[in-house]
Protein backbone atom coordinates (compact mmCIF):
# COMPACT_ATOMS: atom_id res chain seq x y z
CA UNK A 1 0.00 0.00 0.00
CA UNK A 2 2.74 2.45 0.96
CA UNK A 3 4.66 1.56 -2.19
CA UNK A 4 1.56 2.18 -4.31
CA UNK A 5 1.05 5.56 -2.62
CA UNK A 6 4.63 6.59 -3.41
CA UNK A 7 4.34 5.41 -7.02
CA UNK A 8 1.08 7.31 -7.47
CA UNK A 9 2.55 10.54 -6.03
CA UNK A 10 5.47 10.27 -8.46
CA UNK A 11 3.24 10.20 -11.54
CA UNK A 12 3.03 13.99 -11.65
CA UNK A 13 2.34 17.20 -9.71
CA UNK A 14 -1.43 16.74 -9.78
CA UNK A 15 -1.19 13.21 -8.41
CA UNK A 16 1.17 14.37 -5.66
CA UNK A 17 -1.27 17.13 -4.68
CA UNK A 18 -4.18 14.68 -4.65
CA UNK A 19 -2.20 12.28 -2.45
CA UNK A 20 -1.25 15.05 -0.01
CA UNK A 21 -4.75 16.50 0.28
CA UNK A 22 -6.30 13.05 0.58
CA UNK A 23 -3.96 12.03 3.39
CA UNK A 24 -4.49 15.34 5.17
CA UNK A 25 -8.26 14.96 4.96
CA UNK A 26 -8.04 11.42 6.35
CA UNK A 27 -5.84 12.56 9.22
CA UNK A 28 -8.33 15.29 10.13
CA UNK A 29 -11.32 12.95 9.91
CA UNK A 30 -9.87 9.95 11.76
CA UNK A 31 -8.47 11.54 14.89
CA UNK A 32 -7.03 8.40 16.57
CA UNK A 33 -4.93 7.78 13.45
CA UNK A 34 -4.24 11.42 12.62
CA UNK A 35 -0.50 11.38 13.36
CA UNK A 36 0.37 8.10 11.59
CA UNK A 37 -1.54 9.29 8.53
CA UNK A 38 0.09 12.73 8.68
CA UNK A 39 3.50 11.02 8.76
CA UNK A 40 2.66 9.44 5.40
CA UNK A 41 1.80 12.90 4.08
CA UNK A 42 5.12 14.23 5.35
CA UNK A 43 6.75 11.26 3.63
CA UNK A 44 5.13 12.20 0.31
CA UNK A 45 6.38 15.78 0.71
CA UNK A 46 9.87 14.50 1.49
CA UNK A 47 9.83 12.13 -1.50
CA UNK A 48 8.81 14.96 -3.83
CA UNK A 49 11.48 17.25 -2.36
CA UNK A 50 14.17 14.55 -2.62
CA UNK A 51 13.45 13.70 -6.25
CA UNK A 52 12.55 17.06 -7.81
CA UNK A 53 14.02 20.55 -8.01
CA UNK A 54 13.29 22.90 -5.12
CA UNK A 55 10.96 25.13 -7.13
CA UNK A 56 8.87 22.28 -8.51
CA UNK A 57 8.51 20.54 -5.16
CA UNK A 58 7.63 23.80 -3.39
CA UNK A 59 4.95 24.55 -5.99
CA UNK A 60 3.42 21.13 -5.27
CA UNK A 61 3.35 21.93 -1.54
CA UNK A 62 1.80 25.35 -2.25
CA UNK A 63 -0.80 23.78 -4.54
CA UNK A 64 -1.70 21.17 -1.94
CA UNK A 65 -1.91 23.87 0.74
CA UNK A 66 -4.32 25.94 -1.37
CA UNK A 67 -6.49 22.89 -2.08
CA UNK A 68 -6.49 21.87 1.58
CA UNK A 69 -7.38 25.42 2.66
CA UNK A 70 -10.41 25.34 0.35
CA UNK A 71 -11.42 21.94 1.69
CA UNK A 72 -10.96 23.13 5.28
CA UNK A 73 -13.49 25.90 4.71
CA UNK A 74 -16.17 23.22 5.00
CA UNK A 75 -15.15 22.42 8.60
CA UNK A 76 -14.50 25.88 9.99
CA UNK A 77 -12.05 27.93 7.98
CA UNK A 78 -9.03 27.88 5.66
CA UNK A 79 -6.67 28.48 8.58
CA UNK A 80 -7.04 24.81 9.55
CA UNK A 81 -5.60 23.76 6.20
CA UNK A 82 -2.83 26.35 6.24
CA UNK A 83 -1.92 25.46 9.81
CA UNK A 84 -1.72 21.79 8.89
CA UNK A 85 0.57 22.53 5.96
CA UNK A 86 2.85 24.74 8.06
CA UNK A 87 3.15 22.19 10.86
CA UNK A 88 3.39 18.94 8.86
CA UNK A 89 4.42 19.61 5.26
CA UNK A 90 6.77 22.60 5.52
CA UNK A 91 9.14 21.07 8.14
CA UNK A 92 9.37 17.86 6.11
CA UNK A 93 10.07 19.83 2.92
CA UNK A 94 12.83 21.87 4.58
CA UNK A 95 14.49 18.78 6.10
CA UNK A 96 14.28 16.89 2.80
CA UNK A 97 15.80 19.85 0.95
CA UNK A 98 18.85 19.73 3.19
CA UNK A 99 19.15 15.96 2.73
CA UNK A 100 18.87 16.28 -1.06
CA UNK A 101 21.59 18.91 -1.23
CA UNK A 102 24.01 17.49 1.35
CA UNK A 103 23.25 13.73 1.34
CA UNK A 104 23.85 13.45 5.08
CA UNK A 105 21.10 11.91 7.17
CA UNK A 106 22.89 12.69 10.43
CA UNK A 107 23.24 16.37 9.50
CA UNK A 108 19.59 16.49 8.51
CA UNK A 109 18.41 15.09 11.84
CA UNK A 110 20.82 17.26 13.80
CA UNK A 111 19.74 20.47 12.08
CA UNK A 112 16.07 19.53 12.42
CA UNK A 113 16.61 19.17 16.16
CA UNK A 114 18.50 22.48 16.25
CA UNK A 115 15.57 24.16 14.51
CA UNK A 116 13.31 22.76 17.23
CA UNK A 117 15.53 24.23 19.95
CA UNK A 118 15.53 27.59 18.19
CA UNK A 119 11.74 27.39 17.97
CA UNK A 120 11.52 26.90 21.73
CA UNK A 121 13.78 29.91 22.23
CA UNK A 122 11.60 32.03 19.95
CA UNK A 123 8.46 31.06 21.85
CA UNK A 124 10.12 32.00 25.15
CA UNK A 125 11.12 35.36 23.69
CA UNK A 126 7.65 36.05 22.30
CA UNK A 127 5.58 34.75 25.21
CA UNK A 128 7.87 35.53 28.12
CA UNK A 129 6.53 32.66 30.21
CA UNK A 130 5.09 30.00 27.87
CA UNK A 131 3.83 27.90 30.79
CA UNK A 132 1.62 30.77 31.92
CA UNK A 133 0.43 31.35 28.36
CA UNK A 134 -0.54 27.69 27.98
CA UNK A 135 -2.25 27.71 31.36
CA UNK A 136 -4.35 30.70 30.34
CA UNK A 137 -5.10 29.07 26.99
CA UNK A 138 -6.30 25.91 28.70
CA UNK A 139 -8.53 27.88 31.10
CA UNK A 140 -10.02 30.22 28.52
CA UNK A 141 -10.26 27.98 25.46
CA UNK A 142 -9.82 24.25 26.07
CA UNK A 143 -11.98 23.77 29.18
CA UNK A 144 -14.87 25.96 27.89
CA UNK A 145 -14.76 24.17 24.52
CA UNK A 146 -14.86 20.77 26.22
CA UNK A 147 -17.81 21.84 28.35
CA UNK A 148 -19.60 23.19 25.28
CA UNK A 149 -19.07 19.80 23.63
CA UNK A 150 -20.82 18.12 26.55
CA UNK A 151 -17.74 16.71 28.28
CA UNK A 152 -18.29 16.20 32.01
CA UNK A 153 -15.48 16.38 34.56
CA UNK A 154 -15.83 14.09 37.61
CA UNK A 155 -13.19 16.21 39.34
CA UNK A 156 -12.70 19.50 37.51
CA UNK A 157 -10.20 20.79 40.08
CA UNK A 158 -7.96 17.76 39.57
CA UNK A 159 -8.24 18.14 35.79
CA UNK A 160 -7.26 21.80 35.99
CA UNK A 161 -4.29 20.89 38.18
CA UNK A 162 -3.20 18.32 35.60
CA UNK A 163 -3.40 20.95 32.86
CA UNK A 164 -1.27 23.27 34.98
CA UNK A 165 1.43 20.60 35.12
CA UNK A 166 1.18 19.91 31.39
CA UNK A 167 1.46 23.63 30.62
CA UNK A 168 5.07 23.61 31.76
CA UNK A 169 6.15 21.20 29.01
CA UNK A 170 3.66 22.05 26.27
CA UNK A 171 6.13 24.21 24.33
CA UNK A 172 8.67 21.39 24.20
CA UNK A 173 5.97 18.85 23.39
CA UNK A 174 4.73 21.00 20.49
CA UNK A 175 8.19 21.51 19.00
CA UNK A 176 9.15 17.87 19.58
CA UNK A 177 6.01 16.84 17.70
CA UNK A 178 7.00 19.02 14.74
CA UNK A 179 10.56 17.66 14.82
CA UNK A 180 9.33 14.06 15.01
CA UNK A 181 6.96 14.63 12.10
CA UNK A 182 9.71 16.12 9.94
CA UNK A 183 12.20 13.35 10.74
CA UNK A 184 9.72 10.50 10.25
CA UNK A 185 8.61 12.13 6.99
CA UNK A 186 12.19 12.34 5.73
CA UNK A 187 12.89 8.73 6.70
CA UNK A 188 9.75 7.54 4.90
CA UNK A 189 10.56 9.67 1.85
CA UNK A 190 14.15 8.41 1.79
CA UNK A 191 12.93 4.80 2.03
CA UNK A 192 10.57 5.36 -0.90
CA UNK A 193 13.36 7.05 -2.86
CA UNK A 194 15.63 4.07 -2.28
CA UNK A 195 12.88 1.65 -3.29
CA UNK A 196 11.76 3.51 -6.43
CA UNK A 197 15.02 5.05 -7.62
CA UNK A 198 17.76 3.06 -5.82
CA UNK A 199 19.05 6.20 -4.06
CA UNK A 200 20.15 5.54 -0.47
CA UNK A 201 19.82 2.21 1.35
CA UNK A 202 18.57 0.75 4.66
CA UNK A 203 22.16 0.95 5.92
CA UNK A 204 21.95 4.74 5.76
CA UNK A 205 19.56 4.76 8.71
CA UNK A 206 21.11 1.79 10.50
CA UNK A 207 24.49 3.56 10.55
CA UNK A 208 23.01 6.84 11.81
CA UNK A 209 25.33 8.62 14.23
CA UNK A 210 24.75 12.23 15.27
CA UNK A 211 28.27 12.72 16.64
CA UNK A 212 29.91 13.43 19.97
CA UNK A 213 29.43 17.21 19.74
CA UNK A 214 25.66 16.95 19.33
CA UNK A 215 25.51 14.19 21.94
CA UNK A 216 27.58 16.23 24.40
CA UNK A 217 25.35 19.28 24.01
CA UNK A 218 22.25 17.12 24.28
CA UNK A 219 23.49 15.34 27.38
CA UNK A 220 24.34 18.68 28.99
CA UNK A 221 20.83 20.01 28.30
CA UNK A 222 19.20 16.88 29.73
CA UNK A 223 21.43 16.96 32.82
CA UNK A 224 20.97 20.68 33.53
CA UNK A 225 17.20 20.34 33.12
CA UNK A 226 17.19 18.22 36.30
CA UNK A 227 18.79 20.91 38.47
CA UNK A 228 18.26 24.42 37.06
CA UNK A 229 15.15 26.29 38.16
CA UNK A 230 13.33 29.40 37.04
CA UNK A 231 12.71 30.42 33.44
CA UNK A 232 16.06 28.98 32.34
CA UNK A 233 15.06 25.67 33.88
CA UNK A 234 11.76 25.74 31.99
CA UNK A 235 13.64 26.26 28.72
CA UNK A 236 15.98 23.39 29.52
CA UNK A 237 13.12 21.01 30.35
CA UNK A 238 11.36 21.85 27.09
CA UNK A 239 14.62 21.69 25.14
CA UNK A 240 15.38 18.27 26.63
CA UNK A 241 12.14 17.00 25.11
CA UNK A 242 13.34 17.95 21.63
CA UNK A 243 16.84 16.58 22.25
CA UNK A 244 15.51 13.20 23.37
CA UNK A 245 13.15 13.09 20.38
CA UNK A 246 16.07 13.41 17.97
CA UNK A 247 18.37 10.93 19.71
CA UNK A 248 15.50 8.45 19.87
CA UNK A 249 16.18 7.80 16.19
CA UNK A 250 19.83 6.96 16.79
CA UNK A 251 18.70 4.53 19.47
CA UNK A 252 16.26 2.96 17.02
CA UNK A 253 19.00 2.80 14.39
CA UNK A 254 21.05 0.72 16.83
CA UNK A 255 18.11 -1.64 17.26
CA UNK A 256 17.61 -1.98 13.50
CA UNK A 257 21.31 -2.62 12.93
CA UNK A 258 21.55 -5.28 15.63
CA UNK A 259 18.28 -6.92 14.57
CA UNK A 260 19.55 -7.03 11.00
CA UNK A 261 22.50 -9.12 12.19
CA UNK A 262 20.23 -11.79 13.65
CA UNK A 263 18.85 -14.71 11.60
CA UNK A 264 15.27 -13.74 12.57
CA UNK A 265 15.70 -10.14 13.61
CA UNK A 266 12.43 -8.63 12.37
CA UNK A 267 10.25 -9.99 15.22
CA UNK A 268 12.68 -8.43 17.68
CA UNK A 269 12.16 -5.00 16.12
CA UNK A 270 8.39 -5.46 16.19
CA UNK A 271 8.67 -6.37 19.87
CA UNK A 272 10.82 -3.29 20.52
CA UNK A 273 8.25 -0.94 18.98
CA UNK A 274 5.43 -2.60 20.94
CA UNK A 275 7.38 -2.22 24.18
CA UNK A 276 8.09 1.43 23.36
CA UNK A 277 4.41 2.06 22.70
CA UNK A 278 3.32 0.62 26.03
CA UNK A 279 6.11 2.17 28.10
CA UNK A 280 5.84 5.77 26.88
CA UNK A 281 7.55 8.01 27.72
CA UNK A 282 10.08 6.08 29.80
CA UNK A 283 10.97 3.47 27.20
CA UNK A 284 11.53 6.15 24.57
CA UNK A 285 13.72 8.13 26.98
CA UNK A 286 15.83 5.03 27.66
CA UNK A 287 16.30 4.34 23.93
CA UNK A 288 17.16 8.00 23.31
CA UNK A 289 19.77 7.98 26.08
CA UNK A 290 21.21 4.78 24.59
CA UNK A 291 21.44 6.55 21.24
CA UNK A 292 23.20 9.47 22.89
CA UNK A 293 25.78 7.25 24.62
CA UNK A 294 26.38 5.31 21.40
CA UNK A 295 28.35 8.27 20.06
CA UNK A 296 31.11 7.40 22.54
CA UNK A 297 30.87 3.65 23.10
CA UNK A 298 29.82 2.54 19.57
CA UNK A 299 27.38 -0.18 20.61
CA UNK A 300 26.93 -1.56 17.10
CA UNK A 301 30.63 -2.40 16.80
CA UNK A 302 30.55 -4.49 19.97
CA UNK A 303 28.05 -7.07 18.68
CA UNK A 304 29.05 -9.55 15.96
CA UNK A 305 26.92 -10.46 12.96
CA UNK A 306 25.07 -13.66 13.87
CA UNK A 307 23.95 -14.26 10.27
CA UNK A 308 27.47 -14.92 8.98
Amino acid sequence: MMQSLASYAMRGPLQAIVALVGLAALSLLFFPLSWPISYLGAGVVALVALTQASRESLLIVFGATAALALLAMTIGGPHYGVGYALSVWLPAWLAAQWLRQHQSLSQTLGLTGLAGLIGIGVMFLLLGDPAQWWSTYFDQRIIPDLKAAGVEFPDEAAFRELLQQVAGVMTGALLATLVLSAIVGVLIGRYWQATLFQVGSPQEFRQLRLGTLAAGIGLLIVALAQFVGGLAGQWLVNAATVVLSVFLFQGLAIGHQLAGRLPNGQPWMVALYIVLLFTLPYGAIAVAMLGMLDNWIDIRRRFPDATS
